[in-house]
């Protein structure tokens, strides 16, 4: 139960924390909490990474698939350019995440299909590499 539990928080942490600054949904956090219980530590930072760059990737895709690819380079090196700032900056995360770009200005994404197919690519590579 506490290895169910350490995994679901690790697993959960990151998109709480995007859920906090408004970037993410609170139904990605539940479900990637729910697959941490389910998988367990070791094979949780395997899926973590692995959801990640999947996010990463269909996330830009995505962008350039809707017309917005200059406008989403643009946002994620000006994010990029800040995070040492946004994590450990003064004041509260709301106040450190003003500079980010609006809600209007970036691309929403369903990103339970990234959490879906970083799955499966974690599985598969887990069975390959086993």
């Amino acid at each position: 139960m506490g290895a169910a539990l350490t995994a679901a928080l690790l697993l959960t942490l990151p998109y709480v924390l995007l859920f906090a600054a408004g970037l993410g949904g609170a139904g990605d956090a539940k479900l990637m909490g729910a697959l941490g219980a389910w998988v367990g530590t070791p094979l949780g930072y395997y899926l973590l990474g692995c959801v990640a760059a999947t996010g990463a990737v269909l996330g830009l895709g995505y962008a350039i698939v809707r017309g917005r690819g200059r406008r989403t380079f643009g946002n994620l090196g000006r994010m990029l350019m800040w995070v040492p700032w946004l994590m450990g900056g003064p004041g509260s995360l709301r106040e450190r995440t003003a500079i980010l770009p609006s809600s209007g200005a970036m691309t929403r994404m369903p990103y339970g299909v990234a959490v879906f197919v970083g799955s499966c690519l974690t599985a598969v590579g887990v069975g390959l590499w086993g």
